[in-house]
């Protein structure tokens, strides 16, 4: 197989990421512009800290690094943290996340011990700065986060670097491997990888991750709805949910595994709108008996269902897959708060 020398491979990547940032950039402003603060602390996505941050960074017990981009991710990073204190009570976490949405969802981990920022975007700048500031003992990304400058600057550092609670599905196997010669020498930077299944372990490997490091650890969804008692608060637990899209043939049996998994965790409401999200709603109802869960046909639906019945302690979990468009149910939220 053809492989092509790291220092030509970095400054090909570097000036097409560049290039397609200077591209899309009008387009993801009015994005933005529309649907998220992004402007907010835009200088941490630059590798630029805030003093309180610095000086959390002085300390000289070095932090792990952990990055999930977003509201699922950041729910699996706050059971790795409970698991990791577990056996560590005063390790510190150093967390990264790619949306104000995931922010919101990890600021319940915010304590001494813990720091919460925004990822800095994917710039050979940026990533140096940011590593020589942060100097973490270890870089954990949360599913399939995978930043080439991240993990190139993980590696000169010599920071182990872990991927876990990853899945590949068949599509992405294939464009992995078409890719192989690219990705191949950027995969060689992690140094443990934590897949859901058998299956995941052949597309894996098959993609071009390197075998000797690929382990069966299981899916940790499921231990999302033990989040709750670790985290008791005034109000009640709402799940207003979009169907998970790009699931081909799993898509009912994962839909139905969710839909028991927040039947069995506290939640007193969960509203879902997408066709295959009555798979999750009939789940959950099965595992637990009542009203608590229901289906919509529109987000419009949805939303006029909660606001009938919202308390002013709700703590509320909006999540979906992106055509299903929920971000625009957590603006209209944001907007009676």
């Amino acid at each position: 197989m053809t492989q092509i020398p790291e220092p030509l491979l970095k400054i090909g990547y570097n000036l097409l990421f560049t290039a397609g940032f200077a591209l899309t950039w009008p387009y993801f402003t009015y994005l933005i512009w529309r649907r998220q603060p992004f402007w907010e602390r835009l200088g941490e996505r630059l590798g630029h800290y805030p003093k309180e941050v610095k000086e959390w960074l002085k300390r000289p017990d070095r932090p792990v690094w952990i990055h999930a981009v977003s509201v699922g991710e950041v729910l699996l990073a706050r059971v790795l943290v409970r698991e990791l204190r577990r056996h560590r009570p005063n390790l510190r976490v150093f967390l990264t996340v790619g949306t104000p949405t995931g922010r919101r969802v990890a600021e319940p981990l915010l304590d001494d011990k813990t720091c919460l920022v925004y990822v800095p975007t994917d710039f050979y700048y940026s990533m140096m700065r940011a590593f020589r500031r942060v100097n973490p003992r270890a870089l954990i990304l949360v599913e399939n986060e995978i930043w080439p400058n991240m993990l190139w600057r993980a590696k000169k550092m010599g920071i182990p670097v872990c991927l876990v609670n990853s899945r590949l599905s068949r599509r992405n196997r294939r464009l992995f491997r078409a890719a192989r010669t690219f990705v191949r020498p950027v995969l060689q930077a992690f140094d443990w990888i934590g897949v859901q299944s058998e299956e995941d372990l052949g597309r894996f490997a098959i993609a071009g991750f390197p075998e000797n490091r690929l382990h069966l650890m299981g899916s940790m969804k499921y231990d999302v709805a033990d989040l709750a008692s670790d985290n008791p608060g005034k109000g009640r637990e709402v799940a207003l949910l979009g169907a998970m899209a790009e699931l081909g043939s799993f898509s009912r049996m994962l839909h139905e595994e969710s839909g028991a998994m927040v039947a069995r965790s506290q939640t007193a409401l969960c509203f879902a709108i997408g066709a295959d999200s009555k798979f999750l709603v009939e789940a959950a109802k099965k595992t637990r008996q009542g009203d608590w869960a229901r289906w919509f046909a529109s987000r419009d639906e949805l939303l006029a269902a909660y606001r009938r019945e919202a308390q002013p302690d709700d703590r509320i979990l909006v999540k979906g897959s992106r055509f299903q468009q929920m971000d625009l149910v957590a603006a209209e939220l944001r907007k009676v708060s």
